[in-house]
């Protein structure tokens, strides 16, 4: 409910050398302050439910744009 759309991978991290499970949660908005805050509160949320000793959250600069399908000729 934090954001409007998002996209789920799943993969195989590593943990204090070990392999685990893992879920990477990515999310194109704009770099602001709130959602960086919002980015948190999921994170620690994860944190919890999970019972994790550490969450990752990284901010990676990007340029994105959403093109609708299907293409609507002018």
């Amino acid at each position: 409910p934090h954001f409007p759309g998002f996209t789920v991978y799943s993969g195989q991290g590593f943990w204090n050398a070990k392999p685990e499970p893992c879920s990477i949660l990515s999310i194109l908005i704009p770099d602001t302050g709130a959602n960086r805050a919002q980015c948190r509160v999921i994170a620690e949320q994860y944190n919890d439910r999970f019972n994790q000793e550490a969450v990752a959250v990284q901010f990676a600069p990007c340029q994105f744009d959403f093109v609708s399908w299907p293409h609507k000729k002018k």
